[in-house]
């Protein structure tokens, strides 16, 4: 734990659309993620409490799309 903690491990993601697009990019320092404070407080033999979360999800409704073939013959 000592060496991931010293060598500051970062692990980078990036997820690119079939055209080569970048639309996501995500940068985790090994040493701030919530699974190593875990271990890293057990092994202190501390209480491990959990950080807040970062980005709250809002719930939103789908915006309603036409889906019958009927409806679009109808309008041409």
């Amino acid at each position: 734990m000592n060496v991931i903690e010293e060598d500051q491990v970062i692990f980078h993601m990036n997820v690119k659309n079939k055209f080569g697009m970048e639309m996501l990019q995500h940068q985790q320092k090994l040493s701030d993620c919530p699974s190593f404070l875990h271990m890293r407080a057990l092994k202190a033999g501390e209480e491990y409490v959990p950080p807040p979360q970062k980005n709250n999800q809002v719930e939103m409704v789908a915006p309603a799309v036409s889906t019958s073939v009927s409806e679009e013959a109808a309008q041409l």
